[in-house]
């Protein structure tokens, strides 16, 4: 009897430290791995003279957040999420966004197209296919209160007849260009730029177009990211200060190139 409760013991204790070990693998997965079920998400506050509190799925992410703030990236699970813009009146711009696997997102609080319409939110996901050896990648938004624009690099159309929150992405050679607006069909004046970068090699550069008429007209807020070897976004370096001052900005890249 003696015996057989010897061995049940054993048993007992060989299990228990199974189950521990089991335990102990699947805490220590790889970042790689366990960050395959994430995406991260940078929000950009872009309506001038306003100030709200940011908020992911209820909970308050960024408290105080004026014109031009670029917040994050936010690392959240992949899904559904709810995203929010809160004034201090209580006041809400709110969307619901699907954030994909390994995606990298910007939402952005913006103007609408109509000169008295309310704020709206809308969402651009970072353009993180290959990109060639020595290159670079601009993504211009129009998120402010304009008539439909061509978007120029160095004064040549790359994507005509934008519209309020739809964008154009474009690759460049690294090195310096410019980025202006220009309403559809005309090559002068420039709505907004010709806005100065000096673009390193690998990353992908987020310009979006803010405001509207009177107050200095539209203004740009510019945040870059660095491109990983398998194509994934890395934190990059975030342009924007004083909104409507960015020009001449270089962009530098944290991550891999």
């Amino acid at each position: 009897m003696h015996t057989l409760l010897t061995r049940f013991a054993a048993a007992a204790l060989l299990l228990s430290v199974a189950q521990i070990g089991l335990a102990g693998a699947q805490a220590g997965v790889p970042d790689n791995a366990a960050g395959s079920v994430f995406g991260s998400v940078t929000l950009v506050q872009a309506v001038p003279g306003r100030t709200v509190e940011m908020r992911v799925d209820g909970r308050a992410v960024h408290r105080v957040a004026r014109a031009g703030d670029v917040i994050g990236p936010v690392r959240l699970p992949a899904g559904r999420h709810v995203f929010a813009f809160v004034g201090p009146g209580g006041g809400a711009a709110r969307a619901t966004v699907r954030l994909r696997e390994g995606a990298s997102l910007d939402v952005v609080l913006h103007r609408p197209e109509a000169v008295r319409g309310r704020s709206m939110v809308s969402s651009f996901r970072t353009p993180t296919r290959p990109i060639g050896a020595g290159r670079a990648r601009i993504l211009v938004a129009d998120t402010a209160t304009l008539v439909p624009a061509d978007v120029r690099v160095d004064n040549r159309v790359v994507s005509a007849n934008i519209a309020n929150g739809e964008s154009a992405t474009i690759d460049v050679e690294a090195g310096r260009h410019q980025v202006a607006l220009v309403p559809t069909g005309q090559p002068a004046p420039a709505i907004r730029g010709p806005l100065k970068l000096t673009l390193a090699a690998g990353t992908v550069t987020m310009v979006y177009v803010a405001g509207g008429p009177g107050a200095g007209g539209p203004r740009a807020i510019v945040h870059t990211v660095a491109l990983g070897r398998g194509g994934e976004a890395a934190p990059g370096s975030v342009h924007t200060g004083s909104v409507g001052l960015a020009r001449d900005l270089p962009v530098r890249a944290f991550g891999p190139g």
